[in-house]
């Protein structure tokens, strides 16, 4: 009951958190990050998610390499991209979430500056070919946790140091 003595329907615990506003320029949803360089990769992909999750995608690893010199070179592709390839002999009851989309950038160890992003050189690559998903729960990779916040409750879980088999 709220201060007017109505019934309140809402449930603060069930009801879902509200969708981040989209992007207010039409050509700002699902765009390409934009070029900088990081120092390490887990900063560059930190950077491209949250640059992504406001934009109604997020980026998988499509593909990594290393170049004759040593350095890394890592394809960071729409989460959309896989298309799963029916297997002859047997048919399997899966599902996927690809839809085939291109959309990926190129990531480059670079020897003094940390990692530089830089854009794929077809049109192909820089466009998706879905509209941008209704929140960040939709895209498994945004729903794991930061890595600080994984090492602080590993942290917190092994300082009680117990078992449930004394």
């Amino acid at each position: 009951m709220d201060q007017f003595n109505q019934i309140d329907n809402v449930d603060p615990f069930l009801s879902q958190p509200p969708l981040s506003p989209p992007p207010t320029n039409a050509s700002d949803a699902l765009a390409l990050p934009p070029l900088a360089t990081y120092p390490s990769r887990e900063a560059l992909l930190e950077a491209i998610q949250s640059w992504a999750k406001a934009r109604g995608y997020a980026f998988t690893v499509g593909k990594s390499k290393r170049v004759r010199d040593g350095r890394q070179k890592v394809y960071y592709a729409c989460d959309r991209h896989l298309v799963l390839k029916p297997h002859a002999g047997r048919v399997r009851s899966t599902q996927s979430r690809g839809l085939g989309c291109l959309f990926s950038i190129l990531a480059l160890e670079t020897p003094s500056l940390g990692w530089e992003i830089r854009y794929r050189t077809e049109a192909k690559f820089n466009t998706h070919n879905h509209p941008p998903s209704q929140g960040p729960a939709a895209h498994p990779s945004l729903r794991r946790l930061p890595i600080t916040v994984q090492n602080a409750a590993q942290r917190l879980f092994s300082a009680g140091n117990y078992s449930l088999y004394n």
